[in-house]
């Protein structure tokens, strides 16, 4: 389970007849998955068989989300000047924006020297536009049903 307001996990132990009591020693430090899961700072903890269900919520936040950069792409127009991270080619990328507060909250982004991309479309008819959200990696990211919005300006 989450806990999702503050992107830490909940730890819910229902033992039973067969499993005992159960304790899990977050204070070992050879236990990898302890950071990762966010219990890193967290005591041992022991659900009693006499005691039911027990719920321990992590103490740091997970960390499941590889998340580096958000890339703004547009897809549409023949942009020349914007960067691909691999030097290769160009890209669709308008903006990289590094997320700079903690997750689940709003994260604004006001370049104060906006980039202006060279798109050559001269002559051009221009069916459709598709901006799109990515990570790093160029990949789809879900928002959860959060709106966001971005100023883009086409001159010509």
């Amino acid at each position: 389970m989450g806990l999702q307001a503050e992107s830490k996990l909940v730890l819910s132990l229902k033992p039973d007849s067969t499993s005992g009591d159960i304790t899990v020693d977050w204070t070992d430090a050879t236990l990898t998955m302890r950071t990762f899961l966010g219990f890193q700072n967290n005591a041992s903890f022991t659900a009693l068989l006499s005691g039911g269900e027990t719920s321990v919520t992590a103490s740091s936040v997970a960390k499941f989300n590889s998340l580096e950069y958000f890339v703004i792409e547009c897809i549409g127009l023949a942009i020349s000047g914007s960067y691909k991270e691999d030097g290769t080619q160009s890209s669709s990328s308008l903006a990289a924006i590094v997320p700079d507060v903690s997750p689940s909250q709003q994260i604004l982004y006001r370049p104060v020297h906006p980039l202006k991309l060279k798109c050559d479309i001269a002559g051009s008819t221009i069916g459709s536009i598709t901006f799109r959200l990515t990570d790093q990696n160029h990949l789809s990211q879900e928002t959860f049903g959060e709106t966001y919005s971005a100023r883009i300006q086409i001159t010509y």
